[in-house]
C-alpha cells in the first residue's frame, strides 16, 4: 500500500550467492519464490517503485544447510 499513490513496479533481483542455482520465478511482482537452492546463503533485494518515482528497497537473506 502506497498512501500518497500508487505502486508501479515491483523487481527482485540477486545481490549474492550462487547464481547457478537460484531461480527467481516471477522477478516483477510482489511476492515471488526463490527455487532451485542449493546449499549455501543468498541475499535476494526487492525494489519497490510508485508513480511519484519513489522507491523502496529491503533485503531478504535465504540460508540453506543440509
Amino acid at each position: 500500500m502506497d498512501p500518497d499513490g500508487s505502486i508501479t513496479s515491483y523487481h527482485w533481483k540477486r545481490l549474492s550467492g550462487n547464481a547457478s542455482f537460484l531461480r527467481i520465478e516471477n522477478e516483477n511482482v510482489s511476492q515471488t519464490m526463490a527455487t532451485n537452492l542449493a546449499e549455501g546463503e543468498y541475499i535476494i533485494a526487492l525494489e519497490v517503485k510508485d508513480n511519484s518515482l519513489l522507491y523502496a528497497s529491503d533485503i531478504v537473506v535465504i540460508t540453506v544447510r543440509r
